[in-house]
């Protein structure tokens, strides 16, 4: 957001598992006075490997791959997260699955040593309910979306 405070806080830490697996652990705080918009998909958030030495766990919409056409594209609905409300959830990092909003299938990638993982959330100020007319593309979507970012956090993948 330019110029202005985002009302959204996010953490983002990780433990390890009882069977050795890496689990990053995120949360979203709305610290702001109204109510904002979060995407209520069972897929989210993705996990994004935008380097070799970086990963992108994602609540949010991605760009789609400008040298793919894609037949449909998935407009997402919202929920609520009012005010002082929070949102928490966990992904797993061992092994490591990537996937975005544009993939159907889950792709196990080999990354391994130090990375830098920052969790980013999308959100906006107005609701979309499921076949709203004022989102009807990727473009309108990725700008009705005011993305966020945690900190970074630099995690040790095996």
């Amino acid at each position: 957001m330019s110029g202005t405070k985002s009302p959204v806080h996010l953490t983002l830490s990780t433990t390890t598992s009882a069977t050795g697996a890496i689990v990053a652990s995120w949360r979203v705080e709305n610290r702001g006075p109204n109510t904002i918009y979060v995407f209520a998909s069972r897929r989210m958030p993705y996990v994004l490997a935008p380097s070799k030495h970086s990963l992108v766990i994602l609540y949010g919409v991605n760009a789609p791959d400008p040298n793919i056409d894609y037949n449909v594209i998935e407009i997402p609905p919202t929920k609520e997260l009012a005010s002082k409300a929070t949102l928490e959830g966990t992904v797993a990092l061992t092994p490591l699955i990537l996937r975005d909003h544009f993939s159907s299938g889950r792709t196990e990638t080999k990354l391994s040593g130090e990375v830098s993982v920052v969790f980013q959330l999308g959100w906006g100020a107005t609701p979309i309910q499921k076949d709203d007319a004022h989102i009807t593309n990727i473009n309108a979507l990725l700008k009705w979306q005011t993305l966020v970012s945690s900190e970074p956090i630099k995690v040790r993948l095996p």
